[in-house]
C-alpha cells in the first residue's frame, strides 16, 4: 500500500477531469436566426429611465421622513416621562413607562421590517445582475 503526495493526487484529478471533458459533447451553436435576433436587440439603444426614478426617489424620502417622525416622537415620549416623572404616582409612572416601551418597540419593529424588505429585494436585485 502506497500513499500519494499531494501533487500525484493533483495530477491524476486533473487527467481525470480532462478525460471527462474530452469526453462530453461541446453545445451545439445556436439557430442563425436566434443569432441574427440576438445581434439586433444589442443595436437597439438602451431604454432611457422615464419619471418613475425620481417618484421612486421621493417615496423614499416620504419613508424615511415618516420613519425619523416616528422614532422623533419616541423619543420626545421618553423624554417627556423623564421630566413629569416626579409628578406621577407609582402605577401612573408604570403605565407610562409602558406605553414609552411600547411605542418604541413599535417603532423599532416598523424600522427593522422595512430593513428585512430593504435587504431582500437588495439581495433579490443582486442575484438578478449576476444572472444577466
Amino acid at each position: 500500500m502506497t500513499i500519494s503526495t499531494i501533487a500525484e493526487t493533483a495530477m491524476h484529478a486533473a487527467a481525470e477531469a480532462a478525460r471527462a471533458t474530452n469526453a462530453e459533447q461541446l453545445p451545439q451553436m445556436p439557430a442563425p436566426e436566434s443569432v441574427s435576433r440576438f445581434e439586433d436587440l444589442m443595436q437597439q439603444p438602451l431604454a432611457a429611465p422615464g419619471g418613475d426614478a425620481s417618484q421612486h426617489a421621493g417615496n423614499l424620502v416620504d419613508a424615511i421622513r415618516k420613519q425619523d417622525g416616528q422614532m422623533e416622537a419616541a423619543l420626545q415620549q421618553v423624554e417627556t416621562l423623564s421630566a413629569n416623572a416626579a409628578s406621577l404616582s407609582p402605577t401612573q409612572q408604570i403605565a407610562a413607562a409602558a406605553q414609552v416601551s411600547l411605542n418604541l418597540s413599535l417603532a423599532q419593529f416598523d424600522f427593522q421590517t422595512k430593513m428585512a424588505v430593504v435587504s431582500a429585494s437588495k439581495s433579490s436585485a443582486e442575484t438578478l445582475m449576476k444572472n444577466q
